[in-house]
């Protein structure tokens, strides 16, 4: 067998596994239920013992990033990225 034919059964192999992964997706999608079209995601409903749990799992991330030498920086509630808006009326002189 050639390197050629080698490289060819590979993409067919990766190919057929990408069919597979994006058929269960969409199967996945189908059991999701409707979907209203102000939400591209369905809406999850999580019980208390999966919120616990979702919950364990962020405190255990955050306390592996804060052992890593990560920092926390807490922000103002009214400090926005967005820079302001500046509106011009007419006799305004603009820089």
């Amino acid at each position: 067998m050639s390197v050629e034919n080698e490289d060819d059964d590979n993409l067919d192999a990766e190919a057929s596994e990408a069919e597979v992964e994006s058929e269960s997706e969409v199967d996945a999608e189908a059991d999701a239920g409707p979907v209203s079209a102000g939400r591209p995601e369905p809406v999850e409903f999580h019980s208390t013992e999966t919120h616990r749990k979702l919950r364990d799992q962020l405190d255990a991330e955050i306390q592996a990033f804060l052992a890593a030498g990560g920092s926390i920086e807490q922000v103002e509630p009214n400090v926005s990225a967005r820079p302001p808006i500046i509106t011009a009326s007419v006799g305004d002189e603009v820089s």
